[in-house]
């Protein structure tokens, strides 16, 4: 087993190049994920409201999908995460995209119910 994680640590201790948040470098990617981020919020609250309006389009029907996309906007990394940690702020955008993910999903849920309202499926 020790000679197995000494042979995974091989390519590190060889390698020329270190790659670390906390110097001037990377303030350039910080800031960028920070941007992403930042546009997945965006794009969460835009949908959020056309789930709100899908709501009352269908007549004041799907409120549990309102409540679960707003706890998920909560959990947005644009205002919860501060300087984006030791990964250069990559955890928070792959948490924007998966919470923008689900808050889509609550919004297609919405338009697909609403659109069979209208087309009143027997």
């Amino acid at each position: 087993m020790r000679l197995a994680l000494n042979i995974m640590t091989v390519p590190f201790l060889l390698s020329t190049s270190a790659y670390a948040c906390s110097s001037e470098g990377p303030a350039a990617l910080i800031f960028q994920n920070k941007a992403i981020t930042l546009r997945h919020a965006i794009l969460s609250v835009v949908m959020i409201l056309a789930i709100i309006a899908l709501y009352f389009l269908r007549k004041r029907k799907g409120l549990p999908v309102i409540v679960l996309s707003l706890i998920l906007l909560a959990f947005q990394p644009a205002w919860v995460y501060g300087g984006g940690g030791g990964d250069c702020g990559r955890g928070m955008v792959e948490t924007a995209k998966w919470v923008t993910l689900l808050i889509a999903g609550g919004f297609t849920y919405q338009l697909v119910l609403w659109l069979m309202q209208r087309k009143q499926f027997p």
